[in-house]
């Protein structure tokens, strides 16, 4: 996909102000469409966003993690947040290295299914933020943003699951 490119006055976030900004979306995920999968690196499934604020073009990976899942609730109980922090790492070791060497910086933006943000997405959002004429408004609408996001999609899982039981005759 070709990035969009977006000019003008601030945005109701005053996110970018009178910058610009490049932003698109990564490709799509190998079988989806018959391609290749072949996205910001080579072979492999890449970032889901890139865009660039100024001279820097920063490639994002987004993951939406449950720690109340089976494989992560004892860990959870031990240490709260580690399933956000263990996501950060992972996505850091499959993209920081590759996208370094291509002159890009990666940032990984890791929510649970409840909306909490990782502390890397934290940080993340406030180096946005400086790019911003209010960080603090920046920031609480972000996250509330990212937040109502992750409960959106929640909602559509839930509204597809309950289509395909009818289907089934389940009622």
């Amino acid at each position: 996909r070709r990035p969009t490119r977006r000019r003008g006055g601030p945005d109701p976030t005053g996110a970018l102000g009178q910058r610009t900004a490049i932003v698109s979306r990564g490709g799509r995920r190998p079988g989806r469409d018959g391609s290749d999968g072949r996205r910001w690196f080579d072979g492999g499934s890449g970032p889901d966003l890139c865009f660039q604020v100024g001279d820097a073009l920063t490639l994002v990976d987004v993951t939406i993690v449950n720690p109340l899942a089976p494989t992560y609730v004892d860990a959870e109980a031990l240490e709260p947040g580690r399933t956000l922090r263990c996501a950060d790492a992972r996505k850091d070791s499959a993209h920081a290295a590759m996208a370094q060497s291509r002159g890009m910086s990666f940032r990984p933006l890791a929510l649970t299914v409840f909306g909490e943000p990782s502390p890397g997405s934290l940080k993340f959002l406030r180096d946005l933020s400086t790019y911003t004429v209010d960080p603090a408004g920046f920031m609480a609408h972000a996250l509330s943003a990212l937040g109502v996001a992750v409960q959106i999609g929640n909602a559509g899982i839930v509204q597809a699951a309950l289509a395909r039981w009818w289907d089934y005759g389940v009622r």
